[in-house]
């Protein structure tokens, strides 16, 4: 498994829009079995009530390029923008070994089958 996580700030303290710009992103990303779940966390903190976390988790970093790089993904994920200021950081992490630490039935699933390389 392959995570990539994206912390930002966001213009707005309104969760729901927040939500909203990312929505279509994730159902694209979604809508591949190579995407195996998506979310969005908001900070906790009083002091940071705009900053943000994404993660997605694939079952490859190849299949996580090569599905981001599509032109409507990307047109999906331009839509992030009403909602992110420029302060963004991003952290590419590596394969998850033990993938049974924190996989539910559904991923463990997903993760079994076969990439279409692999077939």
């Amino acid at each position: 498994m392959h995570i990539i996580t994206v912390e930002f700030i966001a213009n707005t303290d309104d969760e729901q829009r927040v939500a909203e710009a990312h929505r279509p992103v994730f159902e694209a990303f979604m809508a591949h079995d190579a995407c195996l779940g998506v979310q969005l966390l908001r900070s906790k903190s009083r002091k940071e009530p705009t900053r943000f976390l994404v993660q997605t988790c694939w079952r490859s970093r190849e299949e996580a390029i090569a599905i981001s790089s599509q032109p409507e993904v990307m047109a999906a994920h331009d839509r992030i923008y009403e909602v992110q200021t420029r302060d963004q950081r991003m952290s590419v992490w590596g394969p998850v070994i033990q993938q049974g630490l924190f996989a539910g039935e559904d991923v463990r699933d997903r993760l079994q089958k076969p990439t279409p390389s692999h077939e």
